[in-house]
């Protein structure tokens, strides 16, 4: 990879974090929110497994700008949240079996918060861990077998 190939994603992975920004304020005091951080860790791993050995998707790098932009103009936390997740799965091999990861993304979201209102801040954050959980295994055992399959 060139040096300049590199400049371009980490741009957009530094714009998209910025704009979400508003998610630490979420996470230390919305308390249907409160472990989301947590969620977003176990998330993210399987990104820091596999970030170093691909070129990103250029496809995924549009949608993160694009998503995040229209969070921005709209005034939409959401979106701009869902960026930042598209910005992070530009960093991992593009496959069909990655989208109910990106789906699972929500479990770092305040989003899943406002769905789950009606139930106690403990129940949210097994719903949580578990979705966080269960999707980056999907990924890592995808991923695995699809290194030992090539």
């Amino acid at each position: 990879m060139k040096k300049n190939d590199s400049i371009l994603p980490i741009a957009i992975l530094l714009y998209t974090s910025w704009g979400a920004l508003s998610l630490v304020s979420y996470w230390f005091t919305s308390p249907p929110d409160q472990y989301g951080w947590l969620a977003f860790l176990i998330w993210c791993f399987p990104i820091l497994v596999y970030a170093s050995r691909h070129k990103c998707h250029p496809i995924i790098l549009y949608l993160a700008i694009l998503t995040s932009l229209m969070g921005t103009l709209g005034s939409m936390n959401t979106l701009k949240q869902l960026g930042l997740s598209f910005a992070l799965t530009a960093f991992i091999p593009w496959s069909w079996n990655l989208v109910p990861w990106i789906v699972c993304a929500i479990s770092w979201m305040p989003m899943l918060g406002w769905i789950t209102i009606n139930h106690t801040p403990f129940n949210t954050l097994w719903i949580r861990l578990i979705m966080a959980i269960s999707s980056s295994l999907w990924v890592m055992n995808y991923m695995w077998r699809k290194k030992w399959d090539s």
